[in-house]
């Protein structure tokens, strides 16, 4: 059996012992468009075979041929085709990186969110950082600098302290519009207590939980947590 690229991918021969076999699958195929042609000699017992391409977000291209080819050399014909998109999330040796800005004065919601954040931890969908992970000894303004730069995903846990802090505020909401703004990261409000947050920079963002509303709103907490989370899990499918 033979691939010849007609757009993309590299030219193929694929010669085989299959004995008995009546089903054949070729995988690995290099992404392209081919014209492929069989020998009915080269595989006298196979009435199928799969090829399989994979592509870039996406599990497998497969394609499902039969092969009643008879005596001369024949096209097959294709008997399905299916384009899987892969599911598995982002596929990140350590994750996408995640910074997280807050007012210390509500390190207790940093603490909530950070646990409901653990299925997506566990599966290396991210890489949580916030300012609590730095070491003794270090200079925090520039590990703070470094690690804000380096976010793909910047959650802003938004709240009157927060909106009155010359840091939080002044600095690194600053600094995470502006990659915002140029696409190079993607910045989240999360609203925990009740603020004027739409008349900051931040009312042109969609914030969360759902329609803005702060997490001390919500009658169940968890649930407040859970409806960021999920909304986290979408941005990240986007940002894989």
């Amino acid at each position: 059996m033979s691939l010849n690229p007609v757009k993309g991918g590299a030219p193929l021969e694929v010669v085989a012992d299959l004995g008995h076999t009546t089903g054949l699958t070729i995988a690995g195929v290099t992404n392209g468009l081919y014209r492929m042609t069989v020998k009915p000699a080269s595989f006298p017992r196979v009435t199928r075979f799969v090829l399989v391409q994979a592509h870039a977000g996406v599990k497998a291209h497969e394609i499902i041929f039969n092969l009643p080819l008879g005596k001369a050399n024949r096209f097959p014909g294709v008997l399905s085709e299916k384009h899987s998109k892969d599911k598995a999330g982002p596929k990140r040796s350590t994750g996408i990186a995640v910074f997280v800005s807050y007012a210390h004065k509500d390190e207790r919601f940093r603490r909530a969110l950070d646990e409901h954040l653990a299925p997506l931890k566990g599966k290396r969908w991210v890489k949580v950082w916030h300012d609590r992970e730095i070491i003794a000894g270090r200079e925090f303004e520039n590990v703070i600098s470094e690690q804000l730069e380096k976010a793909r995903l910047i959650l802003l846990l938004v709240s009157p302290a927060f909106v009155s802090s010359a840091y939080c505020y002044g600095k690194e909401m600053k600094r995470a519009l502006e990659r915002h703004a140029t696409k190079s990261a993607h910045v989240i409000p999360v609203i925990l207590r009740p603020v004027a947050w739409q008349l900051t920079p931040l009312g042109k963002l969609l914030a969360l939980p759902a329609d803005g509303k702060p997490v001390t709103k919500w009658s169940n907490r968890d649930a407040a947590f859970l409806d960021v989370v999920r909304g986290i899990e979408t941005a990240l499918q986007k940002l894989a």
